[in-house]
């Protein structure tokens, strides 16, 4: 299992971070299927497909842009699993913000997708996130992206 994680952080984590960082929306968009379900727990309770989650995510990449802040973002994972052209993974991310004003700021929250591959490459088709259970202490006990030996087949 470790060279179809190995697979799944060259197409999708690490480019996902580069991406946040960057703030390269279509690099970000090119991560998801067209055809992605993206669902919000917590308070927020959403789910659209893809061409609601991309009209959110250029409106907020264009936020960020707008006020020269600067993003990053970073996964641990609880869970990974991958067989053949499917995988399903857990874990805890942290959003940090550097605002151009005030102080810098950070969020965790619980993630899930499912990606599949198709053409040779990892895409995003299931995409969920909310912040309960969050914080610091679950980021930490999870395993970094690289750490792909933490997940045994």
């Amino acid at each position: 299992m470790a060279d179809l994680l190995a697979e799944l952080n060259r197409d999708i984590w690490h480019p996902f971070v580069a991406a946040y960082r960057a703030l390269d929306i279509d690099a970000f968009l090119a991560l998801n299927s067209t055809d992605v379900i993206r669902a919000s727990g917590s308070k927020q309770k959403l789910v659209h497909g893809y061409d609601v989650y991309a009209k959110q995510m250029r409106e907020f990449f264009a936020m960020v842009k707008t006020l020269n802040d600067r993003i990053a973002i970073d996964f641990r994972f609880h869970e990974r699993v991958a067989d053949g052209e499917l995988a399903s993974e857990r874990g805890v991310y942290l959003l940090s913000v550097a605002p151009s004003l005030g102080g810098p700021r950070t969020r965790y929250g619980r993630f899930h997708t499912c990606a599949r591959k198709t053409d040779g490459r990892w895409r995003l088709v299931f995409d969920y996130d909310s912040n309960d259970g969050a914080d610091a202490a679950a980021f930490e006990a999870g395993a970094a992206i690289d750490d792909v030996d933490r997940f045994p087949a």
